[in-house]
């Protein structure tokens, strides 16, 4: 049953497209999308002095092809804020008596009335939808006047007559907002879907935009780094999209992905992207990135060889110390792949430190010295003699600090020291050690004896009246470097 129709917009004119006739025409006795020439023809063509939702549609100036832009929608995601419906046309037999509302989804008796049957096209109702996660719409045809009351949903099972009376489109005009294009007979009745048409408003709900973690960059030397995975999606319904864009941070933003150029010290950069949808809805992340701009500091040390010491270390202090590599040159003879090698020749040795992490590099030279002088000794030897019955053994040594000293045969004193007492004739043999190095000499010194004594010849005078003085002589050899003791003591010569 039909009545006159209204319709939101009276005075337009219900122009049929070329283009849906050609195709109703091209579909005459055949199905298309799963209807018959009949349906498509009272979908798209003014019937019995009503407008098809066709016309309704295009006459409104919405961009629809009610037979190819249908959806699957049933139901929708419960959101918190404000909804609003507009009765755009009502074509029913039943206008004044049919209701309209909302359910929450999966339980068809909690319905909740948006408009009722005084309500006229051009009417707005505005609603919150609270109490279920999701929702669904219905029509009640004859609700309070006739017997029994059909009620029909968008989730088609609960419908009686198991038809699909709601026929649901994006609106293409903005994001979240639908059209619901409802039959109101039992069974489909003629399948124009012109009966009660709403346009239902759903609140907006912003963006998610998500960034990657906060990161860092280890660098050799500053050079462009770029860090991607900058996304956003945005939950409504109908083409919602949302833009990014970065509002701090260095660099260049497109297309989820940053590219900076960084300082040549170490440093933090902080950006910052929001993403804004169609309604100006917005959400907003921050991401750090640090960019170390390290090479290894290196401080490089070598020994000294000596003539006790034929390894000497070449080593090399790292910061960091951790997670490096050390590579010597030339090889050493231990410890190539460590801090500290060990080397038994002397000169330069070159590590080169790497952070493996980075493959940052430097390099630092150790230099191993050499130092095998021996000491320059020169012995010499005292003489034992009938009244010097110990005679000195002495050496001088170059250098003559920081030696030590070692006699053989062992002194009757002085062991130790550059001055060694011996009561025996003969070679004494002196060991010099640099205590520093190791490195020694030897001499000798001799030590020579004399205890020859002299030979020796007595005469005496003779005592007479004339001569009261008479001389005692005697004749030595040698006769140079001789004392002489008289005994008695003598009037004179002594």
């Amino acid at each position: 049953m039909k009545r006159a129709f209204l319709i939101l917009c009276l005075n337009c004119l219900f122009i049929i497209p070329a283009f849906l006739s050609a195709q109703a025409e091209n579909e005459a006795g055949s199905t298309y999308m799963g209807l018959s020439p009949e349906v498509l023809d009272s979908l798209m063509s003014n019937k019995a002095g009503e407008p098809s939702l066709q016309q309704i549609l295009d006459s409104l100036g919405y961009d629809i092809d009610v037979v190819n832009d249908r959806l699957p929608t049933e139901v929708w995601v419960a959101i918190v804020g404000q909804y609003s419906e507009v009765m755009m046309a009502e074509v029913a037999g039943y206008a004044g008596q049919t209701a309209s509302g909302w359910y929450g989804h999966g339980v068809p008796a909690d319905t909740h009335v948006i408009f009722r049957g005084v309500n006229d096209p051009g009417d707005t109702a505005y609603f919150t939808i609270t109490g279920c996660d999701s929702n669904g719409l219905f029509i009640a045809p004859f609700a309070g006047s006739k017997s029994p009351t059909y009620v029909y949903y968008t989730e088609q099972r609960f419908n009686p007559d198991h038809y699909d009376h709601a026929w649901v489109y994006c609106s293409k005009k903005r994001p979240n907002e639908f059209i619901i294009a409802w039959e109101d007979f039992d069974g489909g009745g003629d399948e124009d879907h012109n009966d009660l048409v709403l346009l239902y408003r759903m609140p907006n709900r912003p963006p998610v935009l998500s960034v990657p973690n906060d990161t860092s960059f280890f660098r050799c030397q500053p050079e462009t780094i770029c860090f991607n995975n900058i996304s956003t999606y945005d939950p409504d319904y109908c083409g919602d999209t949302a833009t990014i864009t970065k509002i701090q941070g260095p660099g260049t933003y497109s297309a989820g992905r940053c590219c900076f150029l960084p300082a040549s010290v170490d440093s933090t950069y902080r950006f910052i992207f929001v993403a804004t949808d169609w309604f100006g809805a917005t959400d907003t992340d921050t991401v750090l990135i640090t960019v170390h701009i390290t090479k290894p500091v290196l401080n490089c040390s070598g020994d000294e060889l000596t003539c006790d010491s034929l390894l000497a270390s070449a080593d090399v202090t790292s910061n960091p110390s951790v997670g490096v590599s050390y590579l010597w040159t030339p090889a050493p003879v231990t410890g190539q792949g460590t801090a500290n090698a060990r080397y038994n020749t002397p000169g330069d040795k070159k590590v080169v430190v790497t952070i493996t992490a980075t493959g940052c590099k430097d390099s630092c030279e150790a230099v191993i010295t050499q130092n095998i002088t021996k000491p320059t000794l020169s012995c010499a030897g005292d003489e034992l003699t009938c009244d010097s019955t110990l005679a000195s053994a002495t050496v001088t040594s170059n250098p003559s600090v920081g030696v030590s000293y070692l006699w053989t045969p062992a002194p009757v004193s002085g062991q130790g020291t550059a001055n060694a007492r011996y009561d025996t004739p003969g070679t004494k043999k002196v060991v010099v050690t640099i205590t520093a190095t190791g490195c020694k000499d030897s001499c000798e010194a001799v030590i020579t004896q004399n205890v020859t004594k002299p030979a020796l010849t007595c005469a005496g005078d003779e005592l007479t009246c004339d001569s009261t003085l008479a001389s005692a002589t005697v004749t030595s050899n040698p006769s140079v470097g001789v004392s002489y003791l008289w005994t008695p003591a003598p009037v004179s010569g002594q």
